[in-house]
């Protein structure tokens, strides 16, 4: 199956969940947790809905400040295999190739 194809029915399948800060469910999507664009997968484990307005704010902060800012997001990233890593001071999520950063 072609990579955008196998995107596109991941990210379709959060559609419509509540979004993981608010519970909002008008308009949600797909969000990459590590950005597909610095090279985050389309699966599950890398995927979580958001409303409108905190996918805005996700990309307008970063990954780290939005976890931080959302206490509660830290036992949704736990839950998908993500773990915080105080040394780098990044979420990291182990893959069958290493850890993905």
């Amino acid at each position: 199956m072609p990579k955008r194809v196998r995107k596109l029915q991941v990210a379709e399948l959060y559609r419509s969940r509540p979004c993981v800060v608010c519970g909002a469910r008008q308009n949600t999507c797909g969000d990459h947790i590590k950005t597909f664009g610095s090279g985050g997968e389309c699966v599950h484990e890398n995927m979580w809905a958001l409303c409108p307005r905190h996918h805005l704010e996700k990309g307008n902060m970063g990954l780290q400040t939005f976890v931080r800012s959302y206490p509660q997001l830290e036992a949704h990233l736990r839950s998908k295999g993500w773990e915080y890593d105080g040394f780098t001071e990044k979420w990291i999520r182990i893959t069958d190739q290493g850890w993905d950063d």
